[in-house]
């Protein structure tokens, strides 16, 4: 269970949700023993949550989940492209490339949610009792410091990828 800066149990989307994924896949073999694939996702964006930690990295959500907004919509198309050829007495030369984010697509996945480098040292009795995040940060006392990171990409979608590759089955 997760609670906000009120004490109260936090409800909402899981950062992992996406109510909207779309997946396509299809592929096609030519009679001359080359086949070509593709790939594509299509999904909306996971919610993005203020993040702190209370005392020994006890996480909770001050403003609820969903404060940030969502991460960018993902796609990515990968791409097969294969081709078969017959040897001696039954054996066979596969060669093939695959293309993984044939685009080069390169959105961002991730954020750092956390305005601040350290944790909320208040009691427990006090925790529930709701505070304000910035005035309690903003006491010199509290050993509370920014994090510079905070709403800045800590992730993103792999680049491309190709991969080469030959088998010979006998």
């Amino acid at each position: 269970m997760y609670y906000d800066h009120n004490g109260h149990v936090v409800e909402g989307r899981l950062q992992t949700d996406r109510p909207h994924v779309f997946k396509a896949e299809g592929s096609y073999d030519f009679k001359w023993g080359t086949s070509v694939g593709l790939d594509f996702t299509l999904q909306r964006g996971t919610p993005l949550q203020t993040q702190m930690n209370h005392l020994s990295a006890i996480y909770f959500f001050p403003y609820g989940r969903g404060d940030l907004g969502r991460t960018p919509t993902f796609s990515q198309t990968n791409l097969l492209v294969q081709h078969t050829v017959k040897m001696f007495k039954g054996s066979t030369l596969n060669v093939n490339v695959n293309i993984t984010n044939l685009f080069d697509q390169d959105t961002w996945t991730s954020l750092s949610t956390s305005p601040y480098r350290d944790n909320i040292n208040l009691s427990f009795t006090d925790f529930f009792k709701g505070f304000d995040p910035a005035a309690y940060a903003a006491v010199p006392s509290n050993n509370v410091r920014k994090d510079a990171r905070f709403m800045i990409p800590s992730a993103y979608q792999g680049r491309r990828a190709i991969r080469l590759n030959a088998s010979i089955r006998f």
